[in-house]
């Protein structure tokens, strides 16, 4: 199916957006193209980072194209750019025409799923409780805190933790409280951190992501999401170890 849309803009030049869907090789392909300004070839790499924005004062999150990003990931398929300045853009995007099994990390897959103990510290008792069951689940020891304050208590108590996903606000201290604690206290568990949060548009909790890089999910938490999360977390502290 095809669709054409006229919009405002300059008379001479209308602005359009031409969709476009289509089934091939087991796979589901949309297509959106606009007849706008394109983007800029220095940025077409980067558009689907995370806070990346042009519009700089304009008040962009430099979340959205991200955000679209993991929800098209987490459901196996992808999406990519095109673009040639001063003639529009396109964004394809290509899922499996069946939703693929969740993948998952196996405690015997080596350092990318080695087992180990987790501490998950989340107000949400939903998300708590799916979290903590989802990662037994994959063969993860798993200690769970209601808030900040009890979190901070169990990495005081000396266990060791492969990881420690946490929620950023919280009552009783907060993702941030835990983050400085860390660093001050077991600086070893700053590479083996991993935010969940629901306020990523909060210029406060970007700028605090920004300049720390720890890896986050937004909520609500996708299964297949949260094991890549865990999974390249895993590697990564196994790698800075060596």
């Amino acid at each position: 199916e095809q669709a054409l849309c006229a919009g405002d803009g300059d008379p001479g030049r209308p602005r359009r957006i031409g969709v476009r869907t289509w089934a091939e090789g087991g796979r589901v392909h949309a297509e959106v193209a606009d007849s706008g300004p394109g983007i800029a070839p220095e940025n077409l790499a980067r558009i689907f980072d995370p806070f990346f924005t042009t519009r700089g004062a304009a008040g962009g999150s430099g979340l959205g194209l991200a955000v679209s990003l993991g929800i098209v990931e987490a459901c196996g398929g992808d999406i990519d750019a095109r673009s040639v300045p001063g003639a529009g853009a396109t964004f394809t995007v290509r899922l499996p025409a069946h939703t693929p099994p969740v993948a998952v990390v196996s405690p015997s897959a080596g350092p990318a799923g080695a087992g180990g103990r987790i501490l998950v510290a989340e107000d949400e008792s939903s998300i708590r409780e799916f979290v903590h069951h989802f990662l037994e689940s994959l063969g993860f020891a798993v200690d769970s805190a209601a808030n900040g304050q009890e979190a901070i208590a169990q990495l005081a108590s000396g266990i060791s933790y492969s990881l420690v996903i946490s929620d950023f606000r919280m009552p009783d201290r907060d993702g941030k409280n835990i983050y400085e604690w860390i660093g001050a206290n077991r600086p070893d568990l700053l590479r083996r951190l991993i935010y969940i949060t629901g306020d990523a548009l909060n210029p406060v909790t970007r700028a605090f992501l920004a300049e720390t890089g720890v890896p986050f999910l937004l909520k609500p938490v996708v299964a297949s999401v949260l094991v890549d999360a865990v999974r390249q977390a895993l590697k990564t502290a196994a790698g800075s170890a060596d």
